[in-house]
């Protein structure tokens, strides 16, 4: 309001005078007028005024100090077309003296009754680039005549110095106005404009080369430094601060008649309202600051005096740090220096200045004074943006000006808190591990729930079900680091477990393995134990993680006899089969064996096939196949190879007598010779070439097993005869990493029990497992009984718990499923599953007493070099046939997870929602961030992951367009469904089983909307190029949890001859609106409601009576 005040009274002002006939006029009030119009002028000039106004009202006294003036620089742009308005030097310099005077109340401007202002003005003698000037520029150009509303800032662009340092005066040879006509003597801006494009004064020329007229100049330089006219407000005076030219000394005015020199007239009565006068005044016709005849003038008062210096003090106060009027510095400094752009908390880091001309230096951090040195030493106590900033005085501070420069300074915590957690969703009562992995620190404060912990939890036990935090604090005593791991405990026993006796149509199975595929689900797979001359077809079995069967299938073979075969599953999702056929002469003779490798998709269909190898007839060794962390494959047979996942050979070696091979951490393998009197264990580099071999007695110990882990050490799994006669211990060697060994243990219940160990692998706390059968001396029950068993040891060979189960099984292998237990296999097509603490539900374990000993039995190292081999491979593929298993129910599956984990990918508790999907987690949307969209599937099996940022590539969709396609996620961002509009895909990138969706004509768009009444459901949209419309409806609780279209609702019709199609929440109900649009006269919009009742096939139709032509998109604004 106080804006608009002001302005109202600058118009009325404006509006009240006319200049007096052949009175030169004064402009600074249009631009006054101008100038306030806009909000930044009106704000800085109603602080200025109110700085101003505390000057007065607080007596504060500018220092108006006439022996020590206040010096303030000018240059003079003269504009000129060579004519008279092209001032000499020397007019210029006298105009300047006379200003000076009238500014000292000097010379003939001394007539009793002004002050001196303490302000003096020099013509620069340096300019704003520090050369050497007379302060005097000179331009050629038309604006010499000049129009003030028009001309003011094109004349100012041709030369114009610092208006922060110097006081730009323009000469002109005739300023006019639409407002005022010609014979405008000049104008300037007040303080407001300080430093602006605009600030400065513009004379005529004839000004200032008559004693008699450089008056006018005064009058200007008065505007410039805050002074109003002496008839501002007429005879307003209720209070002179604040009223009028807001100057107490100068009485009220309403004239601006000229009065003759030496005359007196009083236009105004209110003299005495306020301010010092006891009686009416003459107005003071001789001010400066009135208009009349410019001879006349020759005053300023003290009061505005002191408006003045308060103005140089204030807001012009840069005008007194500039050195314009002194000579050009010829030491200039320059501000540098060298030194880090990052830094880490705690971390003291080096500055050094390589300034020029300084002499004298001043660090500041974040505007705190921290050195006057050259160079600063600064420990950066916190992480942060931190400023560095430089100022050098110059060796000649007098007349130059100091120098700075500045850098910023990130400043990063070091400290990275990262802990491992070995198992996240333990049973109660297991031992879960914790591994501190963290950098940078030298402090860690562990948290459970919140509570801080006394002791680091190098290992915890958690005694009830339900959600832990355990949280670290990393430290280096200057910045601190967090990460929180959120532990899931379940009750005992929340895998899923089962036992069966498998089956196939051709009643062959002898013995089998597991392994695990990338989807999360079982590969059974036939060992290789298969009598040399038995019939017999290799079938490789697919399981659910639950024990449920999902198909069977044989490989396909020549004529010739099969003798040996093993699968495995691939990291990139596929199987290879590496067998050994027999092949006759004909005569009915074996005459070859041939070595075949084979590599199918998750589904058994085949992507290469290799004949590897083919040798004459003799000897029964095994067979081996592992599968590295890559993808690479290695075979043993009578040769060992290394092959790259496309069945390309890598290297190959001449062995004979690898009963097993097992892969290494460093990429390498240890190979099992046993022999009937020295057993030979070699460790191969990743190269193939040997590394060591160390041999062992036959005589007593038959190993069965082995395994490689973390830090280079072997275990060696096997059994051990001792007395009495016929009684076999259980053993464990533990080798290090080239061979020699540590200890050997034995495992058995006394007096005469025996145990046979057959298998081992490593837990989920990095313990060792083993599997095996038992005869045991139960005290008081009778003769020996049989049990099949397992045992976790720790890595130095104590017994950590035990389960026996009744029955011996001949047990074979033992696969780890992560984070859910373990599959064994035994002879006669037994597998069972069982979790994490070797629990099976429905069929309990026993724990038993076992006496762990140690034995000598120690390795010999010796030579054994392998001589290379390369494989004469050719592309000859066998196909897989569909087959069948039968499934006899021994412990049928059991024990279903009591609640959902919300990470893992799998339906936990059983009720056919996973994960986000699941009502027990926790995944609320993030609005303003969905992350059902952060998987995108398209084109030829290509795809972007928005989990990460920037967004990765992938490959593994299953796609095949050119248009468009669909995904959808869960709030977590995980993978629920895709479709191109031809088939539906599961999370697992499987085809559902039912989703093979409208085939008739090419998928214009397809879109995936969820199904508000029923979680877990989705229906599938898909255009046709006919126009047609087709829905589906998916139900991911089908197929056992991964998902299949809901055989009712399938490929339905829903409208046709429409294109283009969009979706979008419903702001009316909970809900979605499914639009389209009709290619029709009418151009209608097609809105279909899905709500709790589901998708209503009946549409809202909006005519829009536009014909529609080709439409391939729709958006739908948020409103």
């Amino acid at each position: 309001m106080k804006h608009k005040l002001l302005l109202l009274t600058v118009i009325w002002l404006v509006g009240q005078r006319m200049p007096a006939q052949n009175i030169p006029d004064c402009a600074t009030d249009w631009w006054i007028l101008h100038d306030l119009q806009q909000s930044n002028f009106q704000e800085l000039h109603q602080q200025f005024e109110q700085g101003i106004l505390q000057v007065f009202e607080q007596k504060k006294q500018a220092s108006i100090l006439p022996d020590n003036p206040k010096t303030i620089p000018v240059v003079v742009h003269i504009i000129h077309e060579n004519g008279p308005e092209n001032l000499s030097n020397a007019q210029i310099e006298q105009a300047i003296t006379w200003l000076n005077q009238a500014m000292a109340n000097q010379g003939s401007f001394q007539q009793g009754s002004g002050t001196d202002c303490g302000i003096q003005f020099c013509l620069a003698s340096r300019t704003p680039s520090n050369t050497a000037t007379n302060g005097i520029t000179r331009k050629v150009n038309a604006l010499t005549n000049m129009e003030v509303e028009f001309d003011n800032l094109s004349l100012k662009n041709l030369n114009r110095w610092n208006p922060n340092q110097y006081l730009n005066i323009w000469v002109v040879k005739s300023i006019c106005s639409a407002s005022y006509g010609c014979g405008v003597y000049g104008y300037a801006h007040l303080p407001y404009a300080h430093g602006s494009n605009i600030d400065g004064i513009v004379m005529e020329a004839s000004y200032l080369t008559d004693l008699n007229r450089v008056a006018g100049l005064a009058h200007e330089v008065g505007h410039y430094l805050g002074l109003y006219h002496t008839f501002e407000g007429n005879c307003n005076n209720n209070n002179c601060q604040t009223d009028g030219d807001r100057i107490c000394d100068t009485p009220p005015d309403a004239s601006i008649a000229g009065v003759p020199c030496g005359n007196q007239v009083n236009s105004c009565t209110t003299d005495v309202n306020s301010g010092p006068f006891s009686a009416d005044q003459p107005d003071m016709s001789w001010n400066f600051l009135d208009y009349g005849i410019l001879a006349c003038f020759h005053d300023f008062t003290p009061n505005q005096a002191t408006r003045m210096n308060a103005t140089l003090e204030g807001v012009r106060n840069s005008l007194l740090q500039s050195k314009g009027c002194l000579p050009p510095c010829t030491a200039a400094a320059n501000a540098n220096f060298l030194g880090p752009n990052t830094a880490n908390a705690g971390e003291t880091a080096t500055y050094t200045s390589t300034s020029t001309n300084a002499g004298s230096f001043s660090w500041t951090i974040n505007g705190q004074p921290v050195s006057a040195a050259s160079t600063l030493n600064f420990q950066f106590q916190a992480p942060g943006q931190y400023v560095v900033k430089l100022v050098v005085q110059s060796t000649n501070p007098a007349l130059c000006d100091p120098d700075e420069i500045t850098k910023t300074v990130i400043v990063n915590c070091p400290v990275v808190s990262v802990f491992t957690a070995s198992n996240l969703s333990p049973e109660a009562d297991q031992m879960v591990y914790f591994t501190n992995n963290s950098q940078n620190a030298i402090q860690a404060t562990w948290y459970i729930n919140g509570a801080p912990q006394a002791q680091p939890p190098d290992s915890l036990v958690f005694g009830s079900p339900g959600e832990y935090s355990v949280e670290l604090v990393s430290s280096n005593g200057f910045c601190a680091d967090t990460q929180e791991v959120v532990i899931l405990v379940q009750g005992i026993c929340v895998q899923k477990t089962f036992k069966y006796k498998v089956s196939t149509e051709n009643d062959g199975l002898t013995s089998s393995n597991f392994s695990v595929m990338s989807d999360g689900s079982l590969l059974l797979s036939n060992l290789n134990d298969i009598p040399v001359l038995t019939p017999f077809s290799p079938y490789i079995s697919k399981f659910k993680p639950n024990g449920t069967h999902l198909w069977t299938k044989y490989l396909e073979y020549p004529t010739n006899s099969l003798s040996q075969a093993l699968a495995k599953a691939t990291p990139d999702g596929g199987i290879v089969i590496f067998s050994k056929h027999l092949s006759f002469d004909n005569s009915g003779l074996i005459d070859s064996f041939i070595y075949r490798l084979n590599k199918f998709d998750l589904n058994g269909n085949l992507i290469w096939g290799k004949l590897l190898h083919r040798e004459p007839a003799g000897g029964g060794q095994k067979i081996d196949l592992q599968i590295a962390s890559d993808g690479s494959i290695f075979v043993s047979a009578s040769f060992l190879s290394k092959i790259n996942p496309s069945g390309n050979e890598i290297w190959s070696t001449n062995l004979t007598g690898f009963d097993l091979i097992r892969l290494t951490p460093d990429g390498g393998l240890i190979g099992l010779i046993p022999a009937s009197n020295v057993h030979l264990i070699t460790k191969l580099k990743p190269d193939g070439t040997s590394d060591w071999t160390s041999s062992f007695p036959a005589t007593a110990f038959q190993p069965k097993d082995a395994i490689a882990v973390p830090g280079g050490d072997i275990y060696l799994l096997g059994q051990l005869s001792v007395q009495p006669a016929g009684v076999i211990h259980g053993a464990l060697v533990r080798l290090n990493a080239i061979g020699q060994t540590i200890w050997t243990k034995s495992y058995r219940q006394i007096p005469v029990s025996s145990y046979f160990f057959s298998a081992i692998h490593t837990g989920e706390n990095g313990e060792l497992i083993v599997a095996g059968d038992a005869k045991v001396d139960d005290p008081g029950i009778g003769p020996l009984k049989d049990y099949h068993l397992l045992m976790a040891i720790d890595t130095n060979g104590v017994m950590l718990w035990n389960k026996h189960f009744p029955g011996k099984l001949n047990i074979e292998t033992l696969t780890r499923i992560p984070g859910s237990g373990f599959c064994i296999t035994a002879a006669g097509g037994l597998i069972f599953r069982v979790n994490g603490l070797g629990e099976t539900k429905n069929c309990p374990g026993e724990v038993k007493s076992i006496t762990v000993t140690d034995i000598p039995y120690t390795s010999t190292g010796i030579q054994n070099a392998l001589p290379s081999l390369s494989l004469q491979m050719v592309d000859e593929p066998l196909q897989l046939s569909p087959g069948t298993t039968y499934l006899d129910t021994l412990c049928a599956p059991s024990c279903l997870i009591s609640v959902e984990i919300c990470n893992n990918n799998l339906d936990d508790d059983g009720d056919g929602l996973f994960d986000c999907l699941d009502p027990q987690c926790n995944c609320e949307e993030e609005r303003c961030a969905s992350k059902t969209g952060n998987f995108w599937y398209f084109g030829n099996n290509a795809g972007l992951d928005f989990n990460s940022s920037p967004p990765a590539a992938i490959g593994n969709g299953k796609t095949n367009t050119d248009n468009t396609s669909a995904t959808i996620c869960d709030a977590k961002g995980n993978l629920l469904l895709y479709t191109d509009g031809k088939k539906v895909y599961n999370r697992f990138h499987q085809p559902m089983p039912n989703g093979e969706l409208y085939t008739g004509l090419q998928v214009a768009d397809a879109m995936i909307i969820p199904n508000p009444g029923q979680t877990g459901q989705y229906y599938v949209v898909a255009n046709y190029g006919g126009g047609e419309t087709f829905y589906s409806l998916v139900d991911l609780r089908l197929d056992d949890g991964e998902g299949d279209v809901h055989p009712v609702e399938k490929n339905i019709a829903l409208t046709f001859n429409v294109q283009g199609m969009a979706a979008i929440k419903s702001c009316a109900f909970e809900g979605y609106w499914f639009v389209t649009r009709r290619f029709d006269a009418q151009g209608s919009f097609l809105s279909f409601r899905i709500d709790q009742n589901g998708l209503n096939p009946t549409p809202i139709v909006s005519p829009t009576n536009q014909p529609t032509g080709l439409i391939r998109q729709i958006k739908i604004s948020p409103d």
